[in-house]
């Protein structure tokens, strides 16, 4: 994993998805990937998966208005990221913040 002193982070993804009942791909395989801010601004639960579907309850639960979850160096996963939300069918809104490695 690069330093961050010697290779800056010089480079953010920004966004937001709409999640719903069905497991969605939230980000896909990231190699530069250097950390990762999901935040869920909805009013429902939802579930984050690291690599595989997302199903409801399991995972990285996010709470209602405001829950979030940070990946930095020392547990950074770089593969794909999916997310499906326990209500609001297409309502419920994750964003989300990759930063990247410039190498």
């Amino acid at each position: 994993m690069p330093s961050p002193i010697i290779w800056p982070i010089e480079h953010a993804n920004e966004g937001g998805i709409n999640i719903d009942g069905v497991s969605t791909l939230v980000l896909d395989v990231n190699e530069k990937r250097a950390d990762l801010e999901l935040v869920n601004i909805s009013e429902w639960w939802i579930f984050v998966s690291r690599g595989g579907p997302a199903a409801l309850n399991e995972g990285i639960p996010l709470a209602p208005r405001g829950g979030s979850y940070f990946m930095e160096q020392a547990y950074l996963y770089n593969g794909a990221i999916y997310a499906i939300a326990a209500g609001g069918q297409g309502e419920a809104i994750l964003t989300y913040s990759e930063g990247e490695w410039q190498l």
